[in-house]
């Protein structure tokens, strides 16, 4: 088969007047890529932005606290309500006077009275006696000892008198066991037994440590008081003054019967 002849002439034609076919340029589109990194730096902007507001607004806010800090004038803080309860415990106290809270009963059934009478004793006589009583003890509550100290808000001291012996009770006496006498005076006798055995019950209601039970209940009662006036949620040290010579009613000191001389070591009582 005939191979055509090149066109040499016209490729010629075109070197000899000047021209030449442009080059191809191939290009690759990235425009995905280009996309991301201008998102991102919008993204970095924004977030530049929002810290210097938050900045400048931060400076702001706390430049004008300072000044309305300043300005403001400083008022002083506001009182704080002080609660002494002193007076109220002290009065709770005092309400209740003489506040008994201790009894020791007491008898005794042979209290010999011997009278010594007349020359030679002739006309002496005696006889035995029962007796039985109580002795009670308490603390006045209305005493100048009672003192109430404030150590803080939730803590107060009381400090009560010490016990006494408040009353005593004793029943009439039996007689019994009589001597013979002419002469014999039964009422005295009653008297002077009546005599030794309320100094013997007073005398063995201190040895038992009945003024300590009085103590000791009178601490419980006063202690249940407050704790109503106060409430549980404070609290309160009770203690006692001490006193080396125990307080005696009155009623309870037995008066030497006149015109008789007890001899204790002989159990015996002579005329004056």
């Amino acid at each position: 088969m005939e191979e055509k002849p090149k066109n040499d002439s016209a490729d010629q034609g075109s070197q000899n007047s000047g021209y030449q076919q442009p080059p191809v340029i191939h290009q690759t589109y990235n425009a995905p890529a280009q996309g991301r990194n201008c998102l991102y730096i919008v993204m970095g902007a924004v977030a530049i932005v929002v810290v210097m507001c938050v900045a400048v607004f931060g400076l702001w806010f706390g430049l004008w606290d300072k000044i309305r800090d300043t300005l403001t004038p400083k008022l002083p803080p506001p009182p704080v309500a002080v609660v002494d309860l002193s007076n109220t415990i002290t009065n709770a106290i005092v309400s209740k006077g003489m506040l008994v809270t201790s009894e020791s009963h007491q008898s005794n059934r042979n209290i010999r009275v011997n009278v010594i009478f007349g020359l030679l004793n002739a006309n002496g006589y005696g006889a035995s006696h029962f007796a039985e009583g109580t002795i009670f003890a308490g603390v006045d509550l209305e005493s100048e000892f009672v003192k109430v100290t404030k150590v803080d808000e939730k803590h107060y001291k009381v400090m009560l008198p010490a016990a006494e012996i408040t009353s005593c009770s004793l029943r009439p006496l039996t007689q019994y066991d009589r001597s013979t006498s002419a002469v014999a005076n039964w009422d005295a006798s009653l008297d002077l037994a009546s005599y030794m055995a309320l100094n013997e019950f007073v005398g063995n209601a201190l040895k038992g440590g009945v003024l300590k039970d009085a103590e000791t209940s009178a601490k419980r009662v006063v202690g249940d008081l407050l704790r109503t006036v106060v409430g549980d949620d404070v609290e309160v040290d009770i203690n006692f003054h001490t006193s080396e010579t125990p307080k005696i009613d009155d009623t309870c000191v037995a008066q030497e019967p006149l015109n008789w001389v007890y001899n204790p070591e002989k159990v015996e009582w002579t005329p004056k």
